[in-house]
């Protein structure tokens, strides 16, 4: 898991500088002050609930669905990336030019009591009870889809999260950390498509021109948010150089180029599967 679009900060007119001075008007800078205040209590307990949430809502459809275990699975992901994907679309839509990085979310939505925030705390808690549910799992001689794949990426994707939520030492640092990640998060929007092409799949009584829409919808959304997100994802954090730690930079370079190849990866398997029906569907943990 992993989770943005266009701006630049070079060639601005002042007339869209005063706009965006407007804008800020009443919303004061993310502080020192701002991040003491914040409770890592209180993220942490925000953690808790998300995966309480998603284990509740996981075991209520498989008892639902009568054990259906896969079914539920993608069920409840499918929540999981609308959630994400629409508070990280109101994230997107209020970035805000920066003078050190490109865009950055406006301080009220970087705050830990912000709407952006508790999704990160919600995400991280979905993701640590999936990675429980799956090593429940192993621990009991069965082996999940995908499970090595989504350990990995829950263990990425927790320490990212996990990074943006409790590092609150430099408000710059932070400020980047928060609105990159919210720019990243918008890449649940094509496991949307993902999950409901998987279970038009699994319905007999879904039509074959539905699924094969779902599949290009699939495509078309997997492009629009993690590649071309992604690029603008990287140039964001290459250019907010200054505000990082030397190895936390590094880290994040390392994660967002990671992502981007195998995203790219694929993409080239979905477009493959979309030019040729008959091929097998293709299984992907993103």
């Amino acid at each position: 898991p992993c989770r943005a679009l266009t701006g630049s900060c070079n060639c601005v007119s002042a007339g869209a500088m005063q706009g965006a001075s407007r804008a800020d008007s009443g919303d004061k800078a993310l502080t020192e002050e701002d991040l003491a205040a914040e409770s890592h209590w209180e993220k942490a307990v925000a953690v808790a609930l998300g995966g309480a949430c998603a284990s509740t809502a996981y075991f209520t459809f498989c008892r639902l669905l009568q054990g259906d275990g896969s079914t539920a699975e993608d069920v409840v992901d499918l929540l999981h990336s609308a959630y994400t994907s629409a508070v990280a679309a109101r994230g997107i839509s209020a970035l805000q030019r920066h003078k050190v990085f490109d865009i950055a979310l406006p301080p009220r939505l970087a705050r830990a009591g912000g709407p952006v925030v508790r999704m990160f705390c919600h995400s991280m808690g979905y993701f640590l009870a999936d990675a429980c549910l799956i090593l429940l799992e192993l621990s009991r001689g069965h082996s999940p889809k995908l499970w090595a794949g989504r350990l990995v990426h829950h263990a990425i994707q927790s320490t990212s999260n996990g990074l943006s939520i409790f590092r609150t030492s430099r408000p710059q640092e932070t400020l980047a950390m928060r609105s990159g990640l919210c720019q990243a998060y918008f890449a649940e929007f094509s496991t949307i498509f993902l999950r409901l092409s998987s279970l038009a799949r699994r319905s007999r009584s879904v039509q074959h021109r539905w699924t094969r829409a779902l599949d290009w919808s699939l495509l078309v959304s997997f492009g629009l948010s993690r590649l071309v997100n992604f690029t603008f994802l990287i140039r964001c954090c290459l250019r907010a150089q200054p505000v990082f730690s030397p190895g936390l930079h590094a880290l994040l370079l390392g994660i967002q180029g990671s992502a981007y190849v195998l995203n790219v990866g694929w993409f080239l398997k979905l477009a493959r599967s979309c030019l040729r029906p008959s091929m097998r569907h293709v299984s992907l943990e993103c």
